[in-house]
């Protein structure tokens, strides 16, 4: 009688999802509230997942799905979890024993401020037969995978309402075994290789992270993917890869992703011409530029921090009739957000605003103490930069009007 209630229990739990690595999860953006009281159970929300690691197992993979690099405490004591998780599922080996050629999602629902567990299984018929004839014998093969999902339910402090009232926001994370059959699960434990992996995963997440990540926004905006090998002695054994702002689908879609890196640093280079008064002047600009990343689906769009030095030359007639070049050189700091299409309300493809001041003078055209405010409109990505200036002179006694074209 036992058994065929268990029996009829996996024979109803087909009837939903069948397997993992078809799992919706694979959509960036997943819906909750049009999911069914199951699914909302065994699944974790997508929206709240901004750190994914895929780690290579002698008996097959893991994958890590966190919120933030705090949550792989949650793991540390991933060894004994999976030993209670089979003790917890030895009662339904005989079950799982009578589809030996099935592959099995076993779902695995923890709780820290409950003492039970929530276990579902879903069996997936394997498509066709497959077998194996070895000298006239015919056998059997299993091709399909087991997942075994653990999954344990969190919460953390939100922003609520009310200042004075406290808020926690209940999120899920996610540690996923994909292996040949469910109890290749007890290798894994006899190899005691979690433990340290997991603890390697949790150093690099916070140290190859950028300093400044102090806001619990930053991770939402650049999530980070990690993938690693423990037993290859190549650069994935040495150095774990890592990438952010995007969470990766598998292990091996990091080699199809044009990657960017969040800060990046270039040398630039304009010529150009200034209208200085009632000048017009040739001028160049040499200078070192700070890029940050904003947004993660757009590389383009970014904040820059510009230092450059720029001369305005002016031709003066000497007495014998030859030509003389003054020179005058501006230092230049300037901050402000590139974007990759026109934005609304702001002229051009950067809004900027930029200091400069002048450290070399010759000739007449400017007197001590002079700075320059100037803002950059950048029409074209690789083209014409209009820059209206408010020059101040002569300790600002002198105040007037100024612009240049750039070109490059």
């Amino acid at each position: 009688m036992k058994q065929l209630i268990l029996s009829m229990a996996l024979l109803i739990s087909a009837t939903g999802m069948l397997f993992a690595q078809n799992d919706d999860d694979a959509t960036p953006v997943v819906n909750r509230m049009r999911m069914n009281k199951a699914d909302q159970t065994f699944k974790a929300n997508a929206n709240l997942l901004n750190l994914k690691a895929f780690v290579v197992l002698k008996e097959g993979r893991m994958i890590l799905e966190l919120a933030a690099p705090d949550d792989f405490e949650s793991f540390s004591n991933i060894d004994s979890l999976l030993s209670v998780f089979m003790k917890d599922i030895a009662f339904y080996k005989d079950s799982l024993d009578a589809y030996p050629t099935s592959g099995f999602r076993i779902d695995y629902v923890l709780n820290p401020d409950y003492d039970f567990k929530k276990i579902r299984f879903i069996r997936h018929p394997q498509q066709g037969s497959t077998f194996l004839n070895k000298s006239g014998t015919m056998s059997r093969l299993k091709f399909d995978q087991d997942t075994i999902h653990i999954l344990i339910n969190k919460s953390r402090p939100g922003i609520g309402r009310k200042k004075d009232v406290p808020c926690q926001i209940p999120y899920t994370i996610e540690a996923t075994f994909i292996v040949g059959n469910y109890y290749d699960i007890d290798n894994i434990i006899k190899d005691s290789i979690l433990h340290p992996i997991i603890d390697t995963l949790a150093k690099i997440s916070r140290d190859q992270r950028p300093r400044h990540d102090k806001h619990p926004w930053f991770m939402n905006r650049h999530p980070l993917s990690l993938v690693y090998n423990p037993y290859y002695t190549g650069a994935f054994g040495k150095k774990i890869v890592s990438h952010y702002s995007y969470l990766l689908q598998d292990e091996y879609s990091i080699f199809d992703k044009k990657y960017h890196p969040t800060h990046w640093k270039a040398i630039k280079g304009d010529v150009g011409v200034g209208v200085i008064r009632n000048t017009l002047t040739p001028m160049c600009e040499l200078g070192y530029q700070f890029n940050r990343q904003i947004w993660p689906e757009d590389f383009i769009t970014h904040d820059a921090l510009r230092i450059s030095a720029s001369p305005y030359c002016f031709f003066a007639n000497n007495t014998d009739g030859s030509y003389t070049v003054n020179d005058n050189w501006f230092l230049n700091v300037s901050w402000g957000t590139l974007y990759g299409k026109p934005q609304h309300g702001w002229p051009g493809l950067e809004n900027s605003l930029g200091f400069g001041y002048l450290v070399s003078q010759k000739g007449n055209y400017f007197k001590n103490g002079t700075f320059k405010l100037y803002t950059n409109l950048r029409y074209d990505r690789n083209g014409i930069t209009i820059v209206p200036e408010i020059i101040f002179s002569d300790r600002c006694r002198q105040v007037y009007p100024g612009v240049t074209v750039k070109f490059f």
